[in-house]
């Protein structure tokens, strides 16, 4: 009973992971060029490589590859690459956000009243 509960759910991990890396690959190539489109590049490429460590890690858990501690060594570097490069991807993207901050206090504009 242990054994059709474990299958069960890893059936479905794979089946919610694999929606999850469709919708990110297609978020990755909707980005065009602008200035939050390089850090929300960086993040989805993240968040790519840990879906797949995540991939990796299930199949070690299923045992259908190799030498387990290949696989755990694999989904690890996965796992790291995916968090660099998702904190390069917020550290972009708060810059740009500090430089329109700083743009704003910098800038001499007044609040004109607006007429009806």
């Amino acid at each position: 009973m242990i054994w059709n509960y474990t299958v069960a759910t890893q059936i479905a991990g794979v089946l919610i992971l694999s929606a999850l890396l469709f919708y990110a690959l297609r978020l990755l190539e909707s980005f065009k060029t602008g200035m939050i489109a390089k850090s929300w590049k960086q993040m989805t490429a993240g968040a790519i490589f840990l879906i797949l460590a995540q991939f990796v890690f299930l199949a070690n858990d299923a045992g259908f590859l190799g030498e387990p501690s290949i696989l755990v060594t694999l989904g690890t570097v996965l796992r790291f690459c995916g968090v660099v490069f998702i904190i390069i991807g917020l550290r972009s993207q708060s810059r740009v956000w500090r430089g329109q901050v700083e743009n704003f206090k910098t800038s001499n504009r007044t609040a004109e009243p607006i007429e009806a």
